[in-house]
Order: C-alpha cells, then structure tokens, then sequence
C-alpha cells in the first residue's frame, strides 16, 4: 500500500506505471487496471505511449517493443530533418528505448502473474543491458 500512496499523484507516465504495478501486487492485474489513471504530463520518450496503452489494457506487448525498434530521438528547440527529429538506426535512443520496452513488458508480464513468459529476445537483453 504504501508504495500506491508514493505513486498516487501520477504525474509522470512511469509514475502511473509503479502505481499500477504496487496496486496489481497488492491486490490484483484486474483492480490495478480498473483504477489506472492517465498521468498528468504527457511523456515523448519512446516507447511510454505504447506501454501506458499495455498497462491500461487497450495495448500490446509487440505494439510497445515494434516502437522501440523505430525510435526516433527528439531534439526540442532544434532545427532538425523531419520536424525535429532524427531517425536512429542504432545508438543510444534505440537502445534506451528498447530497454524500456523489455523491462516495462517483463513487469506487466509479472503483475499479471504470467512471470514465466518472457517477451522479445533474451539474447538481446543479455548483450546490451545485463552485462
């Protein structure tokens, strides 16, 4: 309980994320959901719109790693191609992106007690971010 009191105010997406997480621990997947509430302040990192959709129950895991590999990184204020952002192929925003999008989808996975399904690319997790 008290970490859905720390996460109560939901400003921020990964606030709402750690809400919903401590309620589903607490109670269950299906209460956490019926209480989820939107964050306050939208959030532009890749891929946090996919996975507040996971976690509201209107997306899907593939939904929330298929983002994560088309990150794009945002440069606010910058004259930039394509209305300031700029495509990465491979780099720090693709893979920042994709470690979200694997830990976010291993903790729906457990709050949801499926804790033995593993989504994405085990090898990939290992080389870029276990080691």
């Amino acid at each position: 309980m008290d970490g859905i009191k720390q996460f109560e105010k939901g400003h921020e997406a990964e606030e709402t994320v750690w809400r919903f997480l401590c309620a589903a621990q607490a109670s269950s997947a299906e209460v956490a959901r019926k209480e989820f509430v939107q964050p306050k302040k939208s959030d532009d990192k890749v891929p946090m719109k996919q996975i507040l959709a996971l976690f509201e129950g209107t997306g899907n895991e593939e939904a929330v790693v298929a983002a994560a590999e088309g990150a794009w990184l945002y440069f606010p204020g910058r004259l930039c191609t394509d209305i300031n952002y700029v495509a990465v192929a491979a780099g720090p925003g693709k893979e920042s992106s994709l470690f979200y999008a694997y830990y976010y989808t291993g903790c729906y996975n457990e709050a949801i007690r499926e804790n033995g399904k593993v989504f994405g690319n085990n090898d990939l997790l290992d080389k870029r971010f276990l080691t």
